[in-house]
């Protein structure tokens, strides 16, 4: 091993130890100190070692963005995709996420509530609810839900 490998891995650990990086990520921060060689090396040996797991890494994340967040699922594969999280990955793992209704009309009804009645309003509802990655049919069915609610108050 040379020395540049070992300052590359010694680095990467430090990284790891703040935080969690997809592989992708992380080769990139190690490659703006070091050499892609090295680079490429201290990764594949992470990802033996288990430091390194993107399909672990996107299940957190995804969930993280989902509860915390309250993405929708379009919203957090995008999101996936930036993290360096290989499509396919993002797509398994985002797969098994299912917009909720509910979520959506709680979104709705905390920030956006006063907009319910209007056809502007109910279409800035869209747009706002489409940029947290929601399906416009959700967000639709939510917003008929909150107006037949508002009615038979």
């Amino acid at each position: 091993m040379n020395e540049e490998y070992k300052k590359a891995y010694s680095y990467a650990l430090y990284l790891l130890d703040e935080k969690s990086y997809s592989a992708a990520k992380i080769k990139a921060k190690i490659a703006a100190k070091f050499s892609d060689q090295s680079a490429e090396t201290v990764v594949s040996r992470l990802i033996s070692e288990g430091y390194i797991n993107d399909r672990k890494f996107a299940s957190h994340a995804a969930e993280y963005m989902r509860e915390v967040k309250k993405f929708g699922a379009y919203r957090i594969r995008q999101e996936l995709y930036a993290k360096g999280i290989d499509r396919d990955i993002a797509k398994e793992v985002c797969a098994a996420l299912q917009d909720d209704i509910d979520s959506i009309k709680s979104r709705i009804k905390k920030n956006y509530s006063s907009l319910i009645g209007s056809p502007a309003g109910e279409q800035k509802i869209q747009t706002a609810m489409s940029r947290y990655g929601f399906k416009f049919s959700d967000i639709s069915k939510a917003i008929k839900e909150l107006k037949d609610e508002l009615i038979t108050l």
